[in-house]
């Protein structure tokens, strides 16, 4: 009896982990889309992009434009940005009470908008403190990068 129970919860933890993945397939195969309209619809020529977690970033060097694509549990944006139209890119760390980095964001400020645009990398309440490190590290490199392409005109494509 102890058997069959033991091989009952084996089978439905794989079922379970089965149907998991098939949704994460479902998911990923929809942002995959999501992307390829994007860079369709803004008629991109995509040189660099990375997805890290729910965020897609792709840079266009020839056209000067920055998409993003963010997709968490409670935010859902898609931006094509003219680097042209920024002023500046700042990594951003917010903290909590205690001191700790709740968040780090990387905020494009346009010249003609009111409204910055502002990219989640790190979430203290969906990442892992582990992911902290990477993800700085990773809005520190994008920063880099539009503020490199920005200016491509001054570098031979």
């Amino acid at each position: 009896m102890k058997k069959i129970l033991e091989t009952l919860v084996r089978a439905v933890t794989a079922l379970r982990n089965w149907f998991a993945q098939q949704g994460r397939k479902q998911k990923q195969k929809r942002f995959a889309a999501l992307f390829s309209r994007s860079v369709w619809q803004n008629r991109l020529a995509i040189e660099h992009s990375e997805i890290t977690g729910g965020l897609l970033m792709a840079l266009d060097r020839k056209n000067k434009k920055l998409l993003v694509i963010e997709r968490s549990k409670n935010n859902k944006q898609r931006h094509c940005v003219p680097l042209t139209t920024l002023t500046s890119a700042l990594v951003v760390r917010e903290t909590n009470k205690s001191g700790g980095i709740q968040k780090i964001f990387l905020v494009l400020k346009q010249k003609h908008k009111d409204k910055n645009i502002r990219i989640c990398f790190f979430n203290g309440a969906y990442n892992s403190a582990a992911e902290l490190l990477l993800l700085s590290r990773c809005a520190l490199r994008w920063k880099s990068r539009i503020d490199l392409y920005k200016h491509t005109d001054l570098m031979p494509v």
